[in-house]
């Protein structure tokens, strides 16, 4: 009983892991996390999304978006 227990926890956070890399690498949330982290003055504005928010032009120097967009598929 208890093999069948662990196979099945093993089994949930697998795919709890895939799912995770799925979303950071197939929208823009890991680019914009590490701009957030990284980057002085870099922001995302309150009617965008994490998610889905596309810095096209950085400013040089201190930081921020010159420039963004949202991602529509």
């Amino acid at each position: 009983m208890k093999k069948k227990q662990l196979t099945g926890m093993k089994t949930i956070i697998a795919l709890c892991i895939i799912i995770f890399f799925k979303i950071g690498f197939f929208t823009e949330c890991f680019n914009n996390l590490w701009y957030i982290l990284t980057e002085n003055g870099f922001f995302i504005p309150k009617e965008s999304n994490v998610f889905i928010f596309n810095a096209t032009k950085m400013n040089e120097g201190s930081g921020g978006v010159s420039r963004g967009k949202e991602r529509s598929d």
